[in-house]
């Protein structure tokens, strides 16, 4: 049971350096052969580097599969979704990571970006936002932090920058984000802060 523990992370590892990623087909075809390795316990760290590579394989093009359409990325859209989590506020600019409502254009979450949003946005409210969306990206220098994927691991499909007349459909409430919202609300309060 080890070896297979061992293998499947391993595998999980191995598939995640990558510089991309495998035709999934080739994965399929080796998770029968991994089957069959399992009735010999040598060869259990072999079954599961294979299934470790196969689950991760499958868990990225998913995610890929989210990511805003090379179609899409510079076209503005009118996306009707929820904020979740903090808004980042600094001056006249605010951050928020954004999810769509399901059957939309788009899958993921969006880091959304909006310049002179109005004062009070919180987890929970749900906009109807114009956005210019774009896929995630970031600088792939050696040994910086890579933003991109950052972004992978969060789950998040792309960004969008607020370009026009946005509208809130609904107050919402988020239990534990508007918790933290209202405890870091008190907290500036009592320091004097407006900004974060």
């Amino acid at each position: 049971m080890l070896g297979l523990v061992c293998g499947y992370l391993a595998g999980s590892w191995l598939t995640l350096q990558l510089p991309a990623l495998p035709d999934w087909r080739w994965a399929l075809a080796a998770v029968a052969p991994a089957g069959f390795a399992l009735r010999r316990a040598w060869l259990a760290p072999l079954a599961g580097l294979v299934f470790g590579a196969c689950m991760t394989l499958t868990a990225a093009e998913t995610l890929l599969g989210q990511w805003v359409s090379k179609l899409d990325e510079g076209r503005v859209l009118k996306v009707d979704g929820e904020i979740e989590g903090l808004v980042r506020s600094r001056g006249p600019l605010s951050r928020f990571v954004f999810i769509p409502d399901p059957g939309q254009a788009l899958d993921g979450k969006l880091n959304v970006v909006w310049f002179d949003a109005p004062p009070g946005l919180a987890p929970g409210q749900r906009w109807r936002l114009p956005l210019r969306l774009g896929r995630p990206s970031g600088q792939l220098n050696f040994g910086r932090f890579d933003y991109e994927e950052w972004l992978f691991g969060k789950g998040i499909a792309g960004r969008g920058y607020v370009t026009g007349e946005a509208r809130q459909t609904a107050a919402g409430f988020a239990a534990f984000d508007g918790l933290r919202d209202t405890l870091r609300q008190r907290v500036r309060a009592g320091l004097g802060e407006t900004q974060a």
